[in-house]
């Protein structure tokens, strides 16, 4: 039973849904599947000119690079969840209204696609077939990118490009006959890789040229692409003068900045007739403080600029960056990485939504059709020590920080976490608790935290990972606190590089870890009104002792104080 109105239509579900019986029709859902383009007939996409073609039909593109929600980068493919994924691609297709997803295939042991010979475990193969065909049943067609994570590029002709162009061929065998796979895209950013940065950026294009050769010996259906993230490195020449444009059949590069989409395309269409994808783009909605504009109106500004270039000629379409922000208990909430989603954490929509959702291009069906069934990785074992911390207040401590944590006292020494870790404006990983803030060193000269490496167990090696910002020399910044002279006193330690003396009441406690770890005083024991009441404190680099009349020894509140004057609305 229903009932139109100018605005809108009422239905009676009583026998449905007897809770709530009177719901509005979905007109909306009605018109966006209205407008929509049909889909094109089945097959294989093919490249004519500058456009992609579908049984002789220009098509456009428009998808997402994608990782499941609750498993991002390698996650995906080590915890497997099929039916996660299956619904996940049927929203994206009905929300959304993509016809394209990429997915990023990992060549390193530890991702655990391949042996250390190039051999590529059986397990992994079947679930990228299951991810195929989970893109097929809701009429996607899939860009598969090769090598994802691979650091090191070998030599023509030696034994380490033979384990290359075994697991390339592994994978391209398996799917040449499959229309349900759009496109191979060879490499992801190789431009950003050390390898390259490092003046080889030639001898990586010409193994790009080589592996472009292995793919199309084995298929003439697929056409190629290489992801950049630099739209220049696309004309870097190999020793033999090819290309990465020349060697792709489709010229693919990567954009964050919107001011910059229209420029690129211009440049690009001067230098190439091929079609043009614009491969990745998007903007973070956070972290707060990692910069000024990692929000939700500017993504939905850098979406609306990308909707104004989506019809230019040659470019046949873009994938945005990515599905749905992941939890923060994964590390990767630490950066702006875990905040590209056009979905929140909470799986609700972000407003670039709209803009993403009013480009309509027509599903993309195939003819191959699959039955494998779906499975779920059996959980990871993990080591019982490198379980993060959960804290009531949905705070998490994992990693180097965790284990940093627990070696010099955990919540006594430090209070509990008050952020999630995140990259400060500067890319530095941090984190702050009651009592102090930590900072990464990630410099690949030092060595990182294992708890099974015996002679690392000293509060060298910790610190030399795991800085402490100088929250007390912070403090008294601006503060001018004369030097003494050493008074000679038995018991009284004197530092003669900051001209003040140590001890009664706080020498016992400074000397449980010592001057690496607290910093020499800062000051003399003086008496400094905290909260109200009168407090005993003397400042260290790291930190401030207190003592209220008798009472025990503690650690100044120096993280919350140093929170308080952040610019930054959320906590991470």
């Amino acid at each position: 039973m229903t009932q139109w109105f100018e605005r809108a239509r009422l239905e009676d579900h009583s026998t449905q849904t007897p809770t709530s019986p009177i719901l509005q029709g979905l007109l909306d859902l009605e018109v966006q599947t209205a407008l929509t383009p049909r889909p094109a007939q089945p097959g294989f996409v093919e490249v004519q000119g500058d456009k992609l073609v579908q049984q002789g039909h220009p098509v456009t593109l428009k998808g997402m690079n994608y990782y499941p929600a609750a498993h991002p980068w390698g996650l995906m493919w080590l915890e497997w969840d099929g039916p996660a994924v299956a619904q996940e691609l049927a929203r994206a297709r009905r929300e959304l209204g993509i016809n394209v997803v990429r997915a990023l295939v990992p060549y390193r042991q530890v991702e655990g696609w391949t042996d250390d010979r190039g051999n590529v475990r059986p397990e992994m193969l079947d679930r990228l077939r299951q991810f195929v065909q989970l893109a097929g049943q809701q009429q996607l067609k899939v860009i598969v990118t090769l090598f994802d994570w691979h650091f090191t590029i070998p030599a023509a002709g030696t034994v380490e490009e033979q384990y290359d162009l075994k697991y390339l061929r592994t994978i391209v065998d398996a799917f040449k006959d499959d229309d349900r796979v759009l496109a191979w895209d060879l490499h992801n950013e190789p431009d950003n890789y050390p390898i390259w940065q490092g003046g080889q950026a030639a001898q990586f294009v010409d193994w790009l040229g080589r592996m472009a050769d292995a793919t199309r010996a084995i298929d003439r259906h697929h056409p190629l692409t290489i992801g950049v993230g630099k739209l220049e490195s696309l004309w870097q020449p190999a020793p033999d003068g090819r290309t990465i444009a020349s060697i792709s059949d489709i010229v693919s590069f990567h954009g964050y900045d919107a001011a910059r989409f229209a420029p690129m395309l211009a440049e690009a269409r001067s230098r190439t007739s091929k079609p043009l994808l614009l491969e990745e783009f998007g903007w973070p909605t956070g972290p707060d403080c990692r910069g000024p504009y990692f929000d939700e109106p500017s993504q939905l500004y850098l979406y609306r600029k990308a909707n104004q270039i989506s019809t230019s000629p040659g470019l046949i379409g873009m994938l945005s960056w990515w599905y749905q922000d992941p939890p923060p208990l994964l590390s990767y909430g630490a950066d702006e990485n875990g905040h590209y989603g056009l979905y929140r954490l909470d799986g609700t929509a972000k407003p670039a939504i709209g803009p993403f959702r009013a480009n309509r291009v027509p599903a993309l069906p195939s003819l191959v059709a699959s039955s494998y069934a779906l499975t779920v990785a059996p959980p990871r074992v993990v080591d019982p020590r490198e379980k993060p911390i959960v804290f009531d207040d949905g705070m998490v401590l994992s990693g180097s920080f965790m284990h940093f944590w627990n070696f010099f006292g955990g919540e006594a020494v430090f209070g509990r976490p008050i952020t999630l870790a995140y990259r400060d404006p500067s890319g530095k990983l941090v984190q702050y608790f009651q009592r102090a803030r930590f900072e990464l060193n990630e410099s690949e000269h030092v060595k990182p935290i294992d708890l099974d490496w015996a002679e690392g167990q000293t509060p060298e090696v910790y610190l030399d990972r795991v800085h402490l910002t100088p929250l007390g020399q912070q403090a008294l910044a601006g503060r001018a606190l004369e030097r003494v002279a050493d008074p000679g006193a038995p018991g009284v330690r004197y530092f003669p590089q900051t001209g003040h003396t140590l001890g009664a009441p706080f020498r016992a406690l400074w000397e449980t870890h010592g001057e690496i770890f607290f910093g020499p005083p800062l000051s003399e024991v003086f008496v400094e009104t905290l909260d109200g009441r009168p407090t005993r404190v003397q400042y260290f680099t790291n930190f401030r002792f207190e003592q209220e009349g008798n009472g025990p020894i503690r650690l100044g509140l120096l993280g919350e104080d140093a929170l308080k004057t952040r610019q930054c609305p959320r906590p991470y």
